[in-house]
């Protein structure tokens, strides 16, 4: 008789919004030969397998992919795992002791949840500003306060629905049908559903993730994140940019101590100047350190030695700024910045599981870059197996839009996620520059301050780092070490995100477009992608050796760290009991 039997559990939660997909707690026990769930894309998927009889020391699961996981209980039996963001379909098999029949499949199916694909605002100004109504495209826009808003949206797929969100009042506003306003350049895709709803403006702040329209007319644009560390030896870059129809008296930022702002203590003015290129809009920043922002916040009139900073205070930095109306001016006031003075090893610290983390994303997209690889030679490979099929042929035509159309949705996959990692790298690269730990870095972080410290808008530019990397490499900036090793990874990136993908990306756009075009068209912009493909997984292959070089750097580094430690409590436990005795 069979010792042990496994029952396979996928337990999935959802919110009161979103309907159940999948049923809970489906097993072999039931009697199925197949468990099929359906999730969205990005769900964490948890898989539970309970043994019973004579329980395993471990159980297989076996992928369709026909890569293996090994899970143990410690004793239990119970084997848990959790799948993290799915993002493709996946099936899976359990194996343990001597039930051996893989039953259930396991089968997970991932959909795409509904999205925006395009948003629109007509904003249409007060009329004190004497300003004409706008048509506005994606993205964040500032707007005067007590502007009239339609925001317009085309949703997919067809048939969705939605609503506006406001914050943070939390107000909802559903959408209604209307008609989605032309581009400029294009007209309106036949069929595409639209949406729309007016708003009056009013201040607030947007949440991470969420499409914002804000109010204001001051952006804080550096640092780019609500929550910064700081080291007590490093520098904080602030850069603000306005914009105002009628023009600005004053720039200044103010600072406070803790989580809550206690009013305007101190601060500085900053020098407001116009922005090259842009009309009625300024910028103004400063390189502040630790203990700027301490003695801003104790107030003037205090001493400096009431101002000192301490690992672990919270400074919340706020930049104004006010215009030339008259009678009364309009004062505009950024988010808050969260500041945390940290040490110097904590921040190492968190750079150091910054880098695991762009190192895992690494070795998932070198992953995915070869797959996707692999599915290009092979289309490459069935073009040239059919070259004795006639040209322009109305049915070969047929067969070939459909798979360089999931190539070219491979191709714009690989292309985002390249671009994130390469964020993720240039973001840890800043941060080391300015915190001043690296004492050989100081003009490297000058000439990137030169560089990227009054940016024009919260777009990430390669071209700045590009020339840093060749500066660096020139030696123009001495000998950093830490510092300079993160700006080639960065350059690395670059090479991936900037120049491989975007490549590979144009050649597979060019054969989409000419699926019905004769074979050497094909054949051509084909092998134009491969190439490209290839030189973007060298890059990729390139820095995830780096990343591992560093990772393996580290790890011997912090034990050397731990080894010290202990054998200086040692030493000062031996002095202890020396002198006791």
């Amino acid at each position: 008789p069979q010792r042990t039997h496994l029952t396979v559990e996928v337990p999935l939660m959802y919110s009161d919004e979103l309907p159940p997909m999948a049923t809970s707690g489906a097993s072999a026990e039931d009697g199925r030969e197949r468990l099929e769930l359906r999730v969205s894309r990005g769900t964490d998927v948890p898989v539970h397998i309970s043994a019973r009889g004579q329980v395993p020391a471990e159980v297989l699961l076996v992928f369709g992919s026909g890569e293996h996981l090994t899970l143990g209980s410690g004793g239990a039996e119970r084997f848990s795992t959790v799948l993290r963001s799915v993002q493709q379909d996946i099936s899976f098999r359990a194996y343990g002791g001597d039930d051996q029949d893989g039953e259930p499949l396991v089968s997970i199916t991932v959909l795409s949840p509904p999205d925006v694909s395009d948003l629109a605002l007509v904003v249409e100004p007060p009329a004190y500003s004497g300003l004409p109504t706008e048509l506005l495209f994606r993205g964040d826009a500032e707007v005067l306060a007590g502007s009239r808003l339609t925001v317009h949206a085309r949703l997919t797929p067809p048939g969705s629905s939605g609503h506006l969100r406001l914050l943070p009042a939390d107000s909802r506003s559903e959408l209604v049908p209307a008609a989605f306003p032309p581009r400029p350049e294009a007209a309106k895709p036949a069929n595409a559903p639209a949406a729309a709803v007016e708003h009056t403006s009013s201040a607030g702040q947007p949440r991470p993730g969420e499409t914002a329209v804000s109010a204001e007319f001051l952006a804080l644009l550096l640092p780019g994140r609500a929550e910064v560390d700081l080291v007590p030896g490093g520098r904080l870059p602030l850069f603000v940019r306005a914009t105002d129809d009628f023009g600005l008296a004053r720039m200044s930022w103010t600072a406070s101590v803790g989580n809550a702002v206690d009013g305007e203590r101190g601060g500085l003015e900053l020098v407001a100047t116009p922005l090259a290129g842009e009309t009625r809009a300024w910028g103004g920043g400063a390189l502040l350190s630790a203990v700027d922002l301490a003695a801003a916040a104790g107030g003037e009139g205090e001493g400096h030695d009431d101002a000192t900073p301490q690992e672990g205070q919270i400074f919340l930095l706020t930049a104004r700024a006010t215009d030339n109306r008259e009678p009364e001016p309009g004062i505009g006031t950024s988010a808050h910045l969260r500041v945390r003075i940290t040490g110097p090893d904590e921040f190492l610290r968190r750079v150091q599981d910054r880098l695991a983390r762009a190192r895992l994303t690494t070795t998932g997209l070198v992953r995915l870059w070869s797959e996707k690889l692999t599915q290009l030679r092979a289309l490459e490979s069935v073009l040239d197996a059919g070259s004795d099929v006639a040209d322009g042929d109305a049915a070969q035509a047929a067969d070939w839009a459909e798979p360089l159309a999931g190539a070219l949705t491979g191709g714009r996959r690989l292309a985002t996620d390249a671009r994130s990692l390469t964020r993720d790298l240039a973001a840890i690269a800043q941060d080391v520059l300015y915190a001043g730990i690296d004492e050989r870095a100081a003009p490297l972080m000058e000439a990137w301050h030169r560089a990227g410290g009054r940016p024009a808008d919260r777009a990430f530019h390669a071209q700045p780092w590009r020339e840093l990397a060749r500066g660096l490499a020139a030696g123009r900036f001495g000998a950093p070490e830490f510092a300079g090793q993160l700006v080639e990874l960065t350059e690395l990136a670059l090479l991936v995100s900037e120049e491989a993908a975007p490549a590979g990306l144009a050649a597979l756009e060019d054969a989409a477009a000419h699926a019905g075009a004769d074979r050497r068209r094909r054949a051509t912009t084909l092998a134009a992608a491969v190439e490209a493909q290839e030189e973007g997984l060298v890059a990729l292959e390139r820095l995830g050796a780096r990343l591992a070089e560093w990772d393996n750097f580290q790890s011997v580094l912090s034990l050397t760290r731990d080894i010290l430690n202990r054998q200086r409590n040692l030493i000062e436990h031996t002095r202890v009991f020396a002198r006791d005795r």
